[in-house]
């Protein structure tokens, strides 16, 4: 296993019970990093320890996302198999945040790497054996623009063995939950607290980190909406069980939201917009809504709705079909060892 560390990113002794050997590097940062061809999020990881390394040793490699596949071109690679496990379509990612971005610092860096990417995609899937996609939705993408590349749709691996017990009864609130320093879930909440919850009397919990001031403004102006920051895990988990109605929205289509599968495992009733959802929007699990009205709809359906023991049962049904964490590894394997 080869891995970067930087920041948070600290060696897990954990990993060494599933590994024979775990090598780290540094992450180059800054301008030597930015200076090249290549996208930032490539290039600050073409250090020459993981190329001699990948040298060393004749087995098939497998690159988590267009990170760490700088490397894939070296021409004492060219016999090597290499797969790529794409978490999202990294171009489209990076437009969607330029276009959520309102700094001009971080809207031009977006922007670039977003070109960037878009043409190390193509370079790079030459001189690939197979891609295993996240979602539906990008599983069509790659098919369509990368026909001679075998991909295979792998959904995200999650924290989750099985399908939580239904906790019986009702809640009473509705419950949106992120990291609110990303622009994404910011933008998000405040859409659900100015244009859905200011419409309804039933409480909204909203819950995650470093929420801003803005944020915290319009929480206040709303005597249905609560804003709890910086959670312990088990004060989260609590929320999560006990919500009556899982209010989920974002504004950037791309790769496969965790949050959406964890709500899935352990919650009661989800309503969701179609970004989030990523192609899984199947009417036995999730209630889709597009706007404020929709949202607004199937709250007021729900509120008082019991989420029933059937329900349950279509849910694991599909959750045990499409995100089970072996079958899903399993498939992966199979595919590098052919």
């Amino acid at each position: 296993m080869h891995c970067f560390q930087y920041g948070e990113r600290t060696p897990q002794r954990e990993l060494e019970r599933y590994v024979e050997e775990i090598f780290y590097y540094e992450r180059k940062t800054g301008f030597a990093a930015a200076i090249t061809s290549f996208p930032y999020i490539v290039s600050s990881r073409m250090v020459n320890e993981l190329a001699q390394n990948l040298l060393e040793y004749d087995f098939p490699i497998l690159a988590e996302g267009l990170h760490c596949t700088g490397f894939f071109s070296h021409p004492q690679l060219a016999d090597r198999a290499k797969f790529v496990r794409m978490h999202n379509v990294e171009w489209q990612y990076y437009a969607s945040l330029k276009a959520l971005e309102s700094g001009l610092a971080k809207s031009v860096y977006y922007g670039t790497e977003s070109k960037r990417l878009r043409k190390f995609e193509g370079l790079c899937l030459q001189t690939t054996s197979g891609v295993f996609t996240i979602s539906e939705a990008e599983q069509a993408y790659f098919s369509e623009n990368y026909p001679t590349v075998p991909s295979d749709c792998i959904p995200a691996f999650h924290p989750y063995d099985e399908v939580q017990p239904l906790n019986p009864g009702f809640g009473d609130f509705a419950l949106f939950h992120g990291n609110l320093a990303v622009s994404d879930n910011e933008l998000s909440a405040l859409f659900l607290i100015e244009e859905v919850f200011s419409e309804t009397d039933f409480p909204l919990i909203i819950a995650g980190r470093k929420p801003s001031d803005k944020l915290r403004r319009a929480v206040s102006e709303r005597p249905n909406v609560t804003l709890k920051s910086d959670l312990s895990d088990a004060e989260m988990t609590a929320l999560k069980r006990n919500a009556q109605i899982h209010v989920l929205y974002t504004l950037q289509e791309a790769g496969m939201k965790l949050k959406f599968i964890e709500t899935l495992f352990t919650g009661r009733h989800c309503i969701a917009n179609a970004m989030m959802t990523a192609g899984y929007a199947d009417a036995a699990v999730v209630h889709t809504a597009n706007d404020a009205g929709a949202f607004l709809e199937k709250i007021e359906k729900l509120r008082g709705l019991l989420f029933s023991e059937a329900e349950y049962k279509q849910r694991k049904g599909f959750l045990d079909q499409n995100f089970d964490n072996k079958r899903n590894a399993q498939k992966i394997i199979d595919r590098i060892t052919k």
